[in-house]
């Protein structure tokens, strides 16, 4: 007859405390300095971000001049400058994010989709952040007496759309570009 075991008499050694270096995650990308990447980043003026989902680590890209999501190991090689975007604020300090490559601002319609098509930064570009408690941030838009996050939807879930029932919003993160400006 076997011998058999019990958790009476196992030992198992458990760590009774957790540690950690307390350094932000870094990761290289082509042809650009190194990025760090940290989920309390708060987007501010005159800073260049890569804003990427929190869950799904998708990025916010151009593809011929419209806003997509772009999965993060292949976005620097397709897409690379198209996902910077530039923080700006205006004299009211509302938030924009402008893409140098394009020209043009990320905003929205009035048919709740997300476009990046504006010249100027207007109403319509306006973006407000608002720290999520697990970490990231929800980008608000104004949206007629209120706000509205901005989520990740339509085709495929490749797209940016407004949830105008306002029940939830993507959580992104916000990865500082040094341009070296």
């Amino acid at each position: 007859m076997s011998s058999v075991s019990t958790a009476e008499n196992d030992e198992c050694f458990t760590p009774t405390h957790t540690s950690t270096s307390g350094k932000t995650t870094s990761y290289t990308s082509i042809g650009m300095q190194e990025p760090t990447v940290d989920a309390r980043t708060l987007p501010f003026h005159n800073m260049t971000f890569i804003i990427r989902d929190l869950k799904t680590h998708r990025v916010i890209s151009l593809k011929e001049g419209a806003p997509i999501m772009v999965h993060q190991d292949i976005f620097h090689y397709h897409y690379n400058a198209a996902s910077h975007w530039r923080c700006v604020e205006n004299e009211k300090m509302w938030l924009g994010f402008y893409n140098d490559v394009s020209g043009t601002y990320l905003g929205h319609d009035n048919k709740g989709q997300i476009r990046a098509s504006a010249t100027k930064h207007q109403a319509w570009e306006w973006f407000c952040p608002r720290q999520h408690p697990d970490g990231g941030q929800l980008l608000l838009i104004k949206d007629n007496d209120g706000f509205s996050p901005m989520k990740i939807g339509g085709k495929g879930n490749m797209e940016l759309v407004v949830d105008s029932q306002r029940r939830e919003g993507t959580t992104w993160e916000f990865i500082t570009i040094d341009t070296g400006s």
